[in-house]
């Protein structure tokens, strides 16, 4: 194995970091359903496979209860930067 395949990001689904990106924005599984594209049992399951490829929780929930931890927040700080810079270059 090459030294950058050993690398975290490298390793990365950047899919299941977007759609966790979309729950973190739209505050939880089920209103993250709206989005176009998504669906209640994809976004669980999308979660699910984040959070054994990461080897942590991300959120902690029930049924009526949505928060991101503090090490989610640190995780998608840089991505959701990354996201807004992409945007306003997209728009010039």
């Amino acid at each position: 194995m090459r030294p950058y395949e050993q690398r975290f990001v490298w390793n990365l689904d950047w899919n299941l970091l977007r759609t966790f990106m979309v729950m973190v924005e739209q505050g939880g599984i089920t209103p993250a359903a709206t989005f176009p594209g998504l669906k209640q049992p994809t976004l669980s399951s999308a979660l699910k496979r984040l959070e054994a490829q990461v080897g942590k929780r991300r959120v902690n929930r029930s049924s009526t209860h949505f928060s991101v931890t503090r090490w989610a927040r640190c995780f998608i700080a840089r991505p959701a930067r990354f996201s807004e810079r992409s945007c306003n270059c997209l728009s010039c």
